[in-house]
């Protein structure tokens, strides 16, 4: 299971970090930017997490429900 986000920054590098409802970092990697980001969560418990999209310049962050 993979999360798709679309993410607007132009550097070449993305790291991506998701949080659990607790706040605590549950996974933490360097992505390619493509723009369009196929983010794997297959291994995340059910729950919601809070993600962040950063390319050292643009931030983005948003929420999402494993189920």
């Amino acid at each position: 299971t993979s999360l798709t986000a679309e993410f607007t920054g132009k550097e070449k590098d993305v790291m991506v970090q998701i949080y659990d409802a607790s706040g605590r970092s549950v996974q933490a990697n360097r992505m390619s930017n493509k723009n369009v980001l196929e983010i794997p969560v297959s291994q995340l418990a059910k729950g919601m997490y809070w993600i962040i999209l950063s390319d050292g310049i643009t931030l983005q962050n948003g929420q999402f429900i494993t189920e």
